[in-house]
């Protein structure tokens, strides 16, 4: 069945060729330019594939290395379940905050007037750590010490934030083999941008590019 389906598909794909060829749409200039530009594309890939993606390799001890300096990036973490309600002003926030203080549910005062996506789902982010938000909404969020309490108006570059903090865990230390397979991608991605910022600038030494004014 496959095979019949992927014979058709190239019987399908000649036939409108060969009537292509026949109304002789290769000649307009539209297809033309667009050679051109295809034929320049392919170029610079078969360019950047010799010269940059097949020259870059990764070995154990890069990645062995990468880890051992930079622990932090693979310690254990607190992350929060937290709410928010974003207001655009001072003066909104801390009409809310009072209407929270007198009883108010946070879920249904985010839908009624937060401005942040999270309001459909009653103001809930998730799960999320410390350095997945602004330093201001941070440091509020993760000072709160009792489940169930709420901050007093945050002020950030978004607007003025109300968050609750609903629950806590520790995300465990990532072990070396459960961190290789992001490390390699990192490395190789550094790597990479080295290469190529590197034919970049040598190509533009033996190359020059004249703007026409």
């Amino acid at each position: 069945e496959n095979k019949e389906r992927l014979l058709q598909q190239i019987i399908d794909e000649t036939v409108l060729y060969q009537m292509a060829k026949k109304l002789r749409l290769h000649r307009q200039s539209a297809y033309k330019d667009q050679l051109k530009l295809e034929r320049k594309r392919l170029l610079i890939n078969l360019l950047l594939k010799d010269r940059v993606d097949d020259q870059v390799t990764v070995n154990e001890n890069e990645i062995r290395q990468y880890y051992d300096q930079n622990q932090d990036q693979f310690a254990a973490y607190q992350q929060r379940r937290l709410s928010h309600i974003l207001l655009e002003t001072e003066k909104e926030a801390k009409k809310v905050r009072r209407l929270l203080r007198k009883g108010k549910s946070f879920s249904k005062l985010a839908k009624s007037y937060s401005q942040d996506p999270s309001k459909e789902n009653g103001g809930e982010l998730g799960w999320v750590s410390k350095n997945q938000v602004v330093a201001e909404f941070g440091e509020a969020a993760f000072s709160l010490k009792r489940r169930g309490s709420i901050s007093p108006v945050v002020k950030s570059p978004f607007g003025y934030h109300i968050i609750r903090y609903h629950e806590s865990r520790t995300q465990p230390k990532q072990s070396f083999e459960v961190a290789k397979a992001r490390i390699q991608q990192t490395i190789y991605t550094n790597k990479r941008k080295e290469l190529f910022d590197s034919l970049l600038a040598t190509s533009k030494d033996e190359i020059k590019v004249q703007l026409d004014q």
